[in-house]
């Protein structure tokens, strides 16, 4: 039984050791993007736009999609944006952490061919919330009223 706890508390420590340096390396991108002004430049930019609106959320949305498979985000159709590119390839924190509790012989193929649907509904989701967004700020207006 002992033994057993040991390989698991290393097994604990080495899932974690891994995601943790995933974060750090995402964060550090972040401050570097932001302290050379990235964030400012890509806000000028994009009030500058003379585009539709659903246009440029569509963009954002998708440029977030990418982003997001090697950083972090916020904002609520951002946040599950954000999410689905957390469970998408290349760089993807939950499946990384998924594999590392995942017996020897499953490997990251299967573990990405399985994620795809959750994917799928997911990007549905972002829909629903972008054409009909009273769904999703019903509760908070309701709250304010």
């Amino acid at each position: 039984m002992e033994a057993a706890a040991v390989g698991v508390a290393l097994d604990v420590v080495k899932v974690t050791t891994m995601i943790l340096w995933i974060t750090i390396g995402a964060r550090a991108f972040v401050a570097v993007f932001t302290g050379t002004g990235g964030a400012d430049f890509l806000l000028g930019f994009i009030e500058n736009l003379d585009a539709n609106r659903w246009v440029v959320l569509a963009v954002m949305l998708a440029i977030l999609f990418f982003l997001g498979m090697f950083l972090d985000e916020i904002g609520i159709l951002f946040l599950v944006s954000a999410q689905m590119a957390y469970i998408s390839p290349p760089f993807d924190y939950t499946l990384f952490y998924m594999k590392g509790v995942l017996p020897p012989g499953i490997g990251m193929g299967t573990v990405y061919r399985a994620i795809i649907p959750f994917i799928l509904l997911q990007a549905l989701g972002i829909l629903i919330c972008a054409a009909f967004p009273e769904l999703v700020l019903w509760l908070p207006h309701s709250m304010i009223n």
